[in-house]
């Protein structure tokens, strides 16, 4: 189909997906002989495959009445409560209780008669309310709901959501429902139609939806990765056994997924690592596509890629904190990367007394060297890293180590800052040099008579 409009991705998939679980398409995106089978009764591909497996389940007229009742406008109204068998009790019945409409009641059964499979209706004993959650429960497999611990009634969905229902409805204490229609708030929906709904019913009927699984999750009292075997119904956990053995691949899992949860600030993270992933970001910055970036996010989303093979034989989270970074960290790197690091952003600079002074790539606006003003005379160009591209900002510091200057231009330092701190400084720090010209000067790291 050409859309005018195409419609938002997300609601694309998440249509295709629903269509998957009902049976209409299939893994390709294909139409099932069932989906046909479906689109030919021109209702909800919901209710209409309820209407179908209803007819295979034996219970052919209470599908078609709960699709009927689903199809038109609620029969009783918000005021008598969630219960979606109290409306097909209502429809059994010969004439319309007060309080019901008679014309909706009417529209509601010419619906009936159309949802009815062909030949004469036979009889069929009164529906009871787990025969009306079976059923829903194949029209509305994500809505599938397990009450929350607590008092008040409140629900998850197999979708994930939230949902909560009205505390004086008669459905409230019910710890497994179906919700056929509810409001759109996106936190916790209030459940205006429903069913009560077992387990064993939909986990026979939705058994192709669930799935068994290891998982493993982290225990932070205990400080160790546990792991289980569960059944789940989406985001549902039907049922769960711990796991006596556990995989190694399984525990690495949940100690990733530990981290996930407690960011990657928890890490065991120190200078020299920070300046190494610093360096890297320097190039990123400076080569954009050459170099991976290395932000939080990006780290986040590539565990699996740099940190999951050094975790292998750590159980424990205090085994992760004795790890070391660097090499995972390194591994992000080609060898010809590697080698190129070290000219591209070296961790050193020779400054003009012949000292090797670290530069400090993680500072604001950096990479940044610190260095006594004296010790930097005759240094007319100001240094760069990344072949030149990125000038390395100079912190000028007095005899007692505080920051006299910030520059990335020492030429016009010397010209247009200097004497002015001359003046200033020579006066303080008597004992130390402030020549007239720093530029034909002796660099000093010492005093004066020190030599040095």
């Amino acid at each position: 189909m050409a859309w005018i409009d195409p419609p938002p991705p997300a609601h694309w998939q998440q249509a295709r997906n629903l269509l998957h679980r009902l049976e209409v398409l299939d893994a390709d995106g294909a139409i099932t002989d069932h989906g046909k089978a479906v689109r030919e009764l021109g209702i909800h591909p919901r209710l209409a495959h309820m209407v179908l497996r209803g007819r295979e389940l034996g219970l052919p007229e209470l599908a078609a009445r709960l699709a009927a009742l689903l199809e038109e406008r609620d029969l009783l109204g918000p005021g008598a409560g969630a219960d979606l068998h109290q409306r097909v009790l209502v429809l059994d019945a010969n004439k319309a209780p007060p309080g019901v409409d008679p014309a909706r009641l009417q529209a509601i059964k010419r619906s009936l008669s159309r949802l009815r499979p062909p030949g004469p209706v036979t009889g069929q004993q009164a529906a009871s309310a787990e025969e009306v959650g079976r059923l829903l429960a194949l029209a509305y497999p994500d809505r599938i709901a397990r009450r929350r611990s607590g008092d008040a009634p409140r629900y998850q969905l197999s979708n994930g959501r939230g949902a909560v229902l009205r505390e004086d409805d008669s459905l409230a204490r019910q710890d497994w429902l179906v919700a056929a229609e509810l409001d759109g708030k996106a936190r916790e929906a209030t459940i205006w139609l429903a069913a009560a709904v077992a387990p064993a019913d939909f986990g026979e009927d939705l058994r192709h939806l669930i799935e068994t699984r290891d998982e493993a999750e982290w225990d932070d009292r205990r400080g160790m990765v546990v792991a289980r075997r569960v059944r789940r119904l989406g985001e549902l956990v039907l049922e769960e056994k711990a796991l006596s053995q556990v995989a190694p691949e399984l525990i690495t899992r949940g100690l990733l997924n530990a981290l996930r949860d407690k960011g990657l600030a928890a890490l065991p993270w120190t200078n020299a690592t920070l300046q190494w992933r610093a360096r890297v970001r320097c190039l990123a910055a400076a080569f954009p596509g050459d170099w991976p970036e290395l932000t939080d996010d990006w780290l986040m989303d590539h565990l699996d890629e740099w940190l999951e093979p050094f975790l292998t034989g750590c159980k424990r989270w205090s085994e992760v904190m004795k790890l070391d970074l660097l090499p995972p960290l390194n591994a992000l790197l080609s060898y010809s990367q590697q080698t190129a690091l070290n000219e591209l952003a070296p961790v050193r600079l020779v400054i003009p007394t012949g000292q090797a002074v670290t530069l400090d790539y993680s500072a604001e606006n950096g990479p940044v060297l610190a260095a006594k003003l004296q010790a930097l005379f005759g240094w007319t160009d100001t240094p760069k890293v990344a072949g030149g591209r990125v000038p390395v900002v100079i912190h000028l510091l007095s005899p007692a180590q505080r920051p006299l200057a910030v520059t990335a231009d020492l030429g016009n330092f010397w010209l247009n800052v200097y004497p002015e701190v001359r003046k200033e400084m020579r006066g303080r720090y008597p004992k130390h040099p402030w020549p007239e010209d720093p530029l034909q000067a002796e660099a000093k790291q010492g005093t004066k008579k020190s030599g040095r």
